[in-house]
């Protein structure tokens, strides 16, 4: 498996799908319209929030059967993955005249496409283009990543993050060969309105008309709109349920724990990790969301505290050879 990084993160963690119920006080839950700025990129922070799952609490059995009755779930105010509908389909059509990040490029994208975008790259000295990298940077690693810059230089974290070669593998290779090779993917990074190509303001008029609606889920809806029915999910419970390859998983107890916060741990929370994406035939866009659910109002609410986005080129791989094995037909299943 390809590993992925987002900033905050980078070279410390292989997979960040991370799911379970939780026995604390969510203190960063989102409210009213959120989604970022430009400003909020230059810090340099992802904003990816990490939970622990509270091992005296996630075995309790006790009421998690309570859809088993024949009743319909009320999935319109919860977790973001289940208001939508998923498909088992292999390969998507891609959808036409697609574009994405702040200068709207248009998909699938190539690497030429980034060749004048400003980088800066962990070990390599200044702030240097890629086309300008091919040919003066010599050295071999196994993996490059760089922080994208706008074409002026001056806003960092414009697009998301370049990444050549494979952290995982054993073979080193050049930046030029990466490029070569298309040996290159996008992200993870944080989705901000402009990752969608939006203005602030047209980010503002959205919120506006819908002010009942948290922005990443503003921002979410965007996405399915632009890409239709995603035919991928992946999620990281723990151990004992996890898509990760040769792990042991259950989709039916992943999706209760969206639904029903109130089975798992005392302050009726529950939070949880997934990729979700779209495997076209050149190309793939994976979401990781990091999400809760509550039950403090008896109506299960969803919220988003978190989601990265990559874009992986078919050259690099798919969907599954980054966020690992897709589970779309057992979550279907058990939906």
């Amino acid at each position: 498996m390809k590993k992925i990084m987002t900033n905050d993160v980078r070279g410390k963690m292989k997979k960040g799908f991370l799911c379970g119920a939780m026995g604390i006080t969510i203190a960063a839950m989102l409210a009213g319209c959120g989604g970022g700025s430009d400003a909020d990129k230059n810090t340099g922070d992802s904003g990816k929030t990490g939970y622990s799952q509270d091992a005296a609490d996630v075995n309790d059995d006790s009421d998690k059967d309570a859809n088993d009755t024949g009743s319909v779930a009320d999935d319109s105010m919860g977790a973001g993955v289940l208001r939508y509908d998923m498909t088992d389909k292999d390969v998507l059509d891609a959808p036409t005249g697609a574009t994405l990040f702040a200068d709207k490029l248009t998909l699938p994208i190539k690497i030429d496409d980034l060749m004048d975008y400003p980088l800066d790259g962990v070990g390599i000295e200044g702030i240097n283009t890629l086309s300008s990298l091919i040919d003066t940077y010599t050295e071999s690693s196994n993996n490059f990543s760089f922080i994208v810059y706008d074409k002026t230089g001056e806003n960092m974290l414009y697009l998301p993050d370049l990444v050549l070669g494979d952290e995982d593998s054993e073979n080193e290779l050049t930046i030029k060969q990466a490029v070569t090779d298309g040996n290159w993917m996008m992200g993870p990074s944080k989705v901000y309105y402009d990752t969608l190509g939006l203005t602030e303001e047209e980010y503002n008029t959205l919120c506006n008309d819908n002010p009942d609606t948290d922005g990443e889920y503003l921002l979410l809806d965007k996405l399915y709109e632009e890409f239709g029915t995603p035919n991928y999910i992946g999620w990281f419970c723990d151990q004992d349920n996890s898509t990760m390859y040769g792990g042991s998983y259950d989709a039916k107890e992943f999706i209760d724990e969206m639904r029903h916060p109130e089975n798992y741990g005392s302050d009726k929370v529950t939070a949880y990790q997934y990729c979700v994406g779209w495997q076209f035939a050149d190309y793939a866009v994976a979401l990781d969301v990091s999400e809760t659910s509550d039950a403090y109002s008896g109506n299960t609410k969803g919220s988003i505290s978190n989601i990265n986005i990559s874009y992986i080129p078919a050259s690099y791989g798919t969907i599954e050879d980054v966020c690992g094995l897709n589970a779309v037909k057992e979550f279907m299943a058990a939906r």
